[in-house]
């Protein structure tokens, strides 16, 4: 059963939501996010990686995560850690394989050359392409 059926059959025995959830990193996805939010759920549930990129050597394997990049909320741009800018350019909509529905924002173009060059820099891989980030 996944983390909102059990909090609808919460509702359903006791007439509301609990005010909050604790829950672990298995229940962490932005649809569970999302839900609660929506129906006024405090929730303290880890996402899926918490664990995985708290190891050691994680930062050093994989410097380009987002919480590396700065965000600059009035222009609606991120900087990289290199110190490039990201654009926002478009919105696209993305369906999860359960059917959730999100909204993604591509940023920058410009980037596409900076993406090869760090792929192939730090991870030997082809070119990234375009980089998305969450709608909040």
């Amino acid at each position: 059963m996944c983390l909102q059926e059990h909090l609808e059959k919460f509702c359903a025995n006791t007439g509301i939501y609990p005010q909050d959830v604790i829950a672990d990193a298995g229940y962490g996805s932005e649809e569970n996010y999302v839900w609660m939010q929506e129906n006024e759920i405090e929730g303290y549930i880890k996402y899926n990686s918490f664990h995985y990129e708290r190891k050691r050597n994680y930062k050093k394997k994989h410097p380009y995560q987002a919480d590396a990049f700065i965000c600059h909320t009035e222009e609606d741009e991120y900087e990289c850690p290199e110190g490039k800018r990201l654009i926002f350019e478009e919105e696209r909509n993305r369906a999860a394989e359960n059917g959730y529905q999100s909204k993604r924002k591509v940023k920058s173009k410009s980037f596409r050359a900076l993406s090869s060059q760090l792929a192939a820099r730090h991870f030997g891989m082809p070119p990234l392409g375009r980089i998305l980030r969450t709608v909040t």
